[in-house]
């Protein structure tokens, strides 16, 4: 499903980076950021019936304090979801 949504955004005009975890990066960053057109979106993908860990909700509440994007994404219709402003 992420491979999916990363050819799907790419082919819409997205820029997908992806953020591999590190012993030097914080707690809970997302697995992806996308930038389109001054969006700043990060993204978390999870399984259908999964949920964000606490230390990966607190990241993106950090994200939306500062006036960016973040979503728990678990299908390609979360994400086209999301584009169109939904």
């Amino acid at each position: 499903m992420q491979l999916l949504v990363v050819d799907y955004a790419e082919i819409h005009g997205w820029l997908a980076i992806r953020l591999p975890p590190s012993i030097y990066s914080k707690k809970g960053m997302p697995d992806y950021y996308f930038l389109k057109d001054g969006r700043s979106v990060w993204v978390e993908f999870k399984g259908k019936n999964k949920k964000a860990t606490k230390e990966q909700e607190r990241f993106g509440y950090d994200i939306i304090s500062y006036r960016g994007e973040w979503y728990v994404i678990t299908s390609l219709e979360d994400f086209i979801k999301m584009e169109s402003g939904g």
